[in-house]
């Protein structure tokens, strides 16, 4: 039951499946964020910990219903994974994508599809989620032939919470060698390996499911009627928040432990030896997409920092001419091959500005191989980093405006009122872009002989 305080207090539930942290949202009726939770995502290297993720992802919607009246669940993950098993056995195993699959590459290779057919490139370990699929049936055949279902990321936490499977376009297209986003269909190896039959009827994200089931209402105090989503990949949430809007041409950075850059309006070359390629979005049509793993890079490139960025140190290492050279991570990226490199008169503390600027200079290289135009809205983790933010600004002639900081949170609430348009202007253009960052960049693709 649901206290009467509480009836007036409507508000939906955004949940967010990320690689480094899983997060709990809820927004009121307007889309803000009025209470969080979050905790690491839980993995043994091999196998990521969905019962781990369940058990607290139930205790913090718990929380969150005894203070408001959570009538709807959107869910949003992160790419490259999939639940394999049986739904009527409630037994899944779900493959970590930074795990070692390379023992199959040579024949995986053999099999995968050309790029232009999937527009999707050859990538590490098992960000390619067919290379993970073609590794349990060549290396564990017993599990993949107890594997009845599969069902995508999103759709695998929206079934944990009403019952219903069901199997959405972004997930399937997000660099999986599953799908053929130009046609819409699966691609040949797909079909090699069963996917096609092994997947759920298809759904868009803004569907709903159904009703959470009778135990989840009981666990969590939730009411009976709170809706359950399809959901959706969270940078195309991000991106679907813009789609709402109709411009014709824009481009949107979905920052955090990936920095995906997609572009709206644009027909670019894609290049798979650089890692651009095609993601699909809600509506699934291909989107031209050039990312890199920028939050984790920036991990790498700070250590532990002591402090943050700062525009004082960002004037400094510009006018220095002193960067961070690709690559800080072989997990995609147009520099995977390479080696990162620091400057050596870079003090401890300058560290974080070095990241932020690094950062910027990697968006702005993407942004660029995506052909992107039009305005520049960053989402997510990074649209924070001031240094980051006026160092894009400095970059990009069109415009960059900040948007939210959990990206995810605005398209879900987008996706739950599709196709009704958001309102226009609640991004902030960044008026202060940082000076001399053209010659900056001039010298660091100089460096990398760009």
């Amino acid at each position: 039951m649901i206290n009467n305080a509480l009836e007036s207090a409507r508000a939906t539930a955004v949940i967010d499946i990320g690689k480094s942290r899983c997060k709990v949202f809820i927004l009121d009726e307007s889309g803000c964020i009025i209470f969080e939770q979050s905790t690491a995502t839980v993995s043994n290297g091999h196998l990521l910990n969905v019962a781990a993720i369940w058990q607290w992802l139930v205790k913090a919607l718990g929380e969150a219903s005894s203070q408001f009246n959570i009538t709807a669940i959107f869910p949003v993950a992160h790419g490259a994974t999939a639940a394999l098993g049986s739904v009527a056995k409630a037994s899944w195993y779900v493959l970590d994508y930074e795990s070692d699959f390379s023992s199959v590459d040579a024949q995986y290779q053999a099999r995968r599809g050309a790029f232009s057919e999937t527009h999707s490139p050859n990538l590490q370990r098992g960000l390619n989620l067919a290379r993970q699929l073609f590794w349990l049936k060549e290396k564990e055949p017993h599990i993949w032939a107890q594997a009845e279902q599969i069902l995508l990321y999103p759709q695998y936490w929206a079934w944990r919470l009403c019952g219903i499977t069901a199997t959405e376009v972004t997930s399937l297209g997000c660099h999986t060698d599953l799908w053929n986003p130009l046609q819409g269909k699966f691609s040949q190896l797909a079909k090699y390996l069963a996917v096609d039959r092994k997947l759920p009827e298809f759904r868009h994200a803004w569907q709903v499911l159904g009703n959470i089931k009778g135990d989840i209402a009981d666990a969590t105090g939730l009411a009976e009627t709170c809706q359950v989503y399809c959901g959706c990949h969270d940078s195309n949430a991000s991106y679907a928040a813009y789609l709402a809007r109709h411009e014709k041409v824009f481009s949107v950075v979905s920052t955090g432990t990936w920095m995906v850059c997609m572009s709206n309006g644009s027909q670019p070359v894609l290049d798979s030896t650089q890692d651009t390629l095609s993601n699909v979005d809600v509506m699934g049509r291909s989107v031209p997409c050039a990312r890199f793993m920028g939050g984790r890079e920036y991990d790498l490139i700070c250590g532990s920092p002591e402090c943050g960025s700062n525009i004082t140190d960002a004037l400094a290492l510009i006018t220095d001419g002193t960067f961070a050279q690709p690559a800080f991570t072989t997990l995609g990226g147009p520099f995977s091959a390479r080696s990162g490199v620091l400057p050596k008169a870079v003090r401890k503390q300058q560290l974080p500005t070095l990241a932020s600027l690094y950062c910027a200079l990697m968006t702005d290289y993407c942004l660029d191989l995506a052909a992107a135009r039009g305005t520049v809205f960053v989402e997510g983790r990074f649209c924070k980093d001031e240094v980051y933010m006026r160092a894009l600004a400095g970059l990009r002639q069109a415009g960059v405006c900040r948007g939210r900081a959990n990206g995810s949170c605005s398209g879900a609430h987008a996706l739950m009122r599709w196709p009704e348009p958001m309102p226009m202007g609640e991004e902030e253009p960044i008026s202060q872009p940082l000076s001399g960052m053209d010659e900056y960049r001039r010298l660091w693709r100089g460096a990398l002989a760009l």
